[in-house]
């Protein structure tokens, strides 16, 4: 007879699946958790232990793997070497001051001396990961500032320093190896050397250019002839010498014979416009019409207008065609120049009032809005305002005075304050009444 053999219930299989599955996933879940919650404990824990202390904990963490072990200790050892590193070279006498390292001292007043690891907390290890060495860039600033200061190659400390916080930055790039490090430093050195020295040779060499462009340019003016006022001769010297720097630099890319000529040429120009002043003033202006000395007037203070010496044309007209001061730089540097100022002056009333308190308090009250336009006007003439007062009756002296005394709160320039505090004549000159009849300037 043959014997039945009595199915199995599905949901008996799936229940015994269950419970099997079950019986292997609880453990393993446990043993993640108690691994989990031993690195918890660790990190919390590891920065107060000693190395052999950190190694014995880790290691009785259920779950952790040989793998792990290995990891810890290699990263340790890694940071163990740059922690020695770093305080191998923070607050060592003689050492460079590296911020946030103990120990770090200023440098006495007296031994600025130029030393390219005293920026070091702005020198950077190169972000790339490969090998190949990136120099660091060129530092900025005055060629000339940088040979004052002197040069001083590295102490050991300094370049253990400079290695140091590269490493730091950066260890990835020097592959964990401090000594990686130290010769990138080394390199640096060079590379700084090589930068001071090569700054040097740029500097004679400039120097040699400007002073063979100067020679040139005083023998060719001595040719000319040229008679100029030394600080217009000075001015054209600095305009010759830019002259010859390449035009990327703001230079005009010229050779030193080319500046030597081009500026020895505007030297002589100039030399002719001066020598025309003493027209102004010669016994010709009697055979002249009234017009036409206008016209040279005006023609003159354009071309000194241009080369910017309106003040050294005024200068020239007071020595050497003995006008008066306020006359000189009505002329040279005349009210009209200013529209604004200008308009101003011909609204003022002509003053009728003779006695002198009444005129000196309309002349203070005047003073206050006419200073206003010295401020604000770079070619306004202190002197000139001064003149155009006095031919409408006012004291040309409680205004000069008045800019003297506000001179700082009005920030005027020095060559403003030069003017204001010249002494004005009590008579009148008699080249100013001279030019003034015959010229009808007024």
């Amino acid at each position: 007879m043959a014997q039945t053999i009595k199915q199995a219930s599905i949901f008996g299989r799936i229940g015994t699946g269950i419970g099997k599955g079950l019986s292997e996933q609880i453990p393993k879940e446990i043993e993640r958790n108690r691994l989990a919650s031993g690195l918890q404990n660790f990190e919390r824990d590891y920065k107060n232990l000693d190395p052999m202390q950190q190694l014995a904990r880790l290691s009785a963490i259920p779950g952790i793997s040989p793998q792990a072990i290995q990891s810890f200790s290699d990263l340790a050892r890694q940071q163990s070497r740059a922690q020695a590193f770093s305080k191998r070279s923070g607050g060592v006498p003689g050492a460079l001051n590296v911020p946030g390292e103990p120990g770090a001292q200023p440098v006495p007043i007296g031994q600025e001396i130029y030393n390219p690891y005293a920026e070091t907390q702005q020198t950077q290890a190169p972000k790339q990961t490969n090998k190949q060495f990136v120099p660091p860039s060129i530092t900025k600033g005055s060629i000339v500032s940088d040979l004052q200061k002197g040069y001083a190659p590295p102490t050991i400390e300094e370049r253990d320093a400079i290695a140091a916080e590269a490493f730091n930055q950066n260890p990835a790039y020097f592959n964990n190896d401090p000594r990686e490090a130290i010769a990138w430093a080394d390199e640096k050195a060079k590379m700084d050397r090589d930068i001071f020295e090569t700054k040097q040779k740029q500097n004679n060499l400039q120097s040699n250019i400007q002073d063979n462009l100067v020679n040139r340019l005083d023998a060719q003016s001595k040719r000319l002839n040229t008679k100029i006022p030394a600080e217009l001769f000075t001015k054209f010297e600095d305009q010759a010498i830019n002259a010859v720097k390449p035009k990327d630099e703001g230079g005009e890319g010229l050779t030193e014979h080319q500046a030597a000529k081009k500026y020895a040429d505007k030297m002589n120009d100039a030399s002719r416009i001066f020598e025309k002043i003493n027209e102004i003033g010669n016994w010709e202006v009697l055979t002249r019409k009234s017009d036409e000395t206008l016209r040279s007037i005006k023609t003159l203070q354009d071309e000194f207008e241009k080369i910017g010496e309106t003040d050294n044309f005024a200068k020239y007209l007071i020595k050497d065609s003995g006008f008066s001061p306020m006359m000189a730089y009505s002329a040279a540097e005349p009210v009209y120049k200013v529209p604004r100022l200008n308009n101003f002056m011909k609204d003022i009333p002509q003053e009728t009032d003779i006695r002198p308190k009444f005129v000196d308090f309309h002349t203070t009250k005047l003073s206050r809005k006419l200073a206003g336009y010295l401020k604000d006007y770079p070619q306004a003439s202190p002197l000139a305002i001064a003149r155009e007062l006095q031919k409408k009756g006012y004291n040309p002296q409680v205004f000069l005075k008045f800019v003297t005394d506000n001179a700082k709160d009005l920030d005027l320039s020095a060559r403003k304050i030069e003017q204001a505090s010249t002494p004005i004549n009590t008579a009148i000159p008699l080249n100013d009444w001279w030019l003034s009849s015959f010229s009808g300037i007024d």
